[in-house]
């Protein structure tokens, strides 16, 4: 299962590069905060992600991308010695998008990948994520919006599945054509 979902993303990812002639592409690169929960840790892991989109077909007013998501986390329980666990999520899927020639486009998104990682009691693993989520960008120039994303996520670690959701705060530097 883990090998179909990094196929998943690199099959995402090779679509993206070759979707549209150069003249024809629509690109967003969205950086951030993030902020995670999760069912087996609870409140709140925080970080930094990316995401990338490339959109393969577009209107006036809606738009179906690939897209690409990374991020990286850190909780810790404050006890003393603290708990810290350290997540990371590379994930792929489709992307939908509405309204985009309006200053206030809302998404859709589905995706799938995985989550390396890494507990100070020594613990490492490497889960599978499916899930999806949704957001708004509220367009600031031609070039950059304000965004904000959340995902729910279904994480399957070593056949026991947990809940994820993460909020994306940041912002999306858009190139290529309207």
């Amino acid at each position: 299962m883990k090998k179909w979902a990094v196929s998943l993303v690199m099959a995402s990812a090779l679509l993206a590069l070759t979707a549209a002639p150069a003249a024809a592409q629509n690109s967003e690169l969205g950086v951030g905060f993030v902020s995670q929960n999760s069912s087996w840790n609870g409140c709140c892991a925080f970080g930094f992600g990316v995401d990338f989109a490339q959109a393969i077909r577009s209107t006036d007013t809606m738009s179906i991308a690939i897209i690409g998501d990374v991020y990286r986390v850190r909780f810790s329980d404050g006890g003393s010695p603290a708990f810290t666990e350290n997540d990371a999520s590379i994930v792929g899927g489709v992307r939908f998008k509405f309204l985009r020639d309006r200053r206030v486009a809302v998404f859709v998104q589905g995706t799938a990948g995985v989550l390396p990682w890494s507990d100070s009691d020594g613990d490492s693993g490497t889960d599978v994520l499916i899930g999806g989520g949704g957001g708004i960008q509220i367009r600031l120039t031609d070039m950059l919006d304000a965004k904000i994303q959340v995902d729910a996520w279904a994480d399957n670690d070593d056949g026991t599945w947990y809940s994820l959701s993460r909020w994306f705060f940041g912002a999306t530097f858009k190139f290529g054509p309207k």
